[in-house]
């Protein structure tokens, strides 16, 4: 009886030590967690950010608020990641195809704040877009990892939004974002 009350004794004790309790690593905008790169040269592109497991893929998203020069407008700028494996790992990306089920998806899309008409950006040929997944806890409920994009605008003579560059860039993007249901 002493033997088990013991092991229970240090088994009570090492229990919290085992645990890992999820931390958000970077600065934290919202509840579900954050998206942050360099956006052409701009180091200040920060986006809330959401993820969800749907039929065995992973989905990551951000909506960034941009404030232009335009009669005081609030832009949003919303990017995807779609139909990711849910692992770690490194993971190219390309535009939607919908002949291939398998291909992982970037979209990135600039609209005005009180509409729903805006600019489609599409990744450039022969430039990398991809993104790493360096930590994913489905059981904790949060992935975390790096991207990088080079897109630009589909359709460049018919912009929504004059101001919109042709091309856009982001670099060293991060994201820490909770699982959610």
């Amino acid at each position: 009886m002493k033997n088990l009350f013991f092991l229970f004794l240090t088994f009570s004790l090492l229990l919290p030590f085992g645990c890992k309790k999820y931390e958000m690593r970077v600065a934290d905008n919202s509840d579900n967690g954050i998206m942050t790169a360099e956006f052409n040269n701009r180091t200040d592109w920060e986006a809330t950010g959401s993820a969800k497991i749907i039929d065995d893929k992973l989905f990551l998203g951000g909506i960034a608020y941009v404030e232009t020069n335009e009669d005081f407008l609030i832009m949003k700028e919303f990017a995807s990641f779609e139909n990711l494996p849910i692992g770690v790992g490194k993971y190219n990306l390309e535009a939607n195809d919908s002949s291939n089920p398998e291909n992982k998806i970037i979209r990135f899309r600039t609209i005005w704040d009180a509409d729903v008409s805006g600019d489609k950006y599409v990744p450039r040929a022969n430039k990398d877009n991809w993104i790493r997944i360096t930590e994913i806890d489905t059981l904790a409920g949060f992935v975390r990892g790096t991207f990088e994009l080079n897109l630009e605008i589909e359709d460049a003579d018919n912009k929504t939004i004059p101001s919109n560059p042709d091309k856009i860039k982001l670099k060293d993007g991060r994201f820490d974002i909770l699982l959610t249901e």
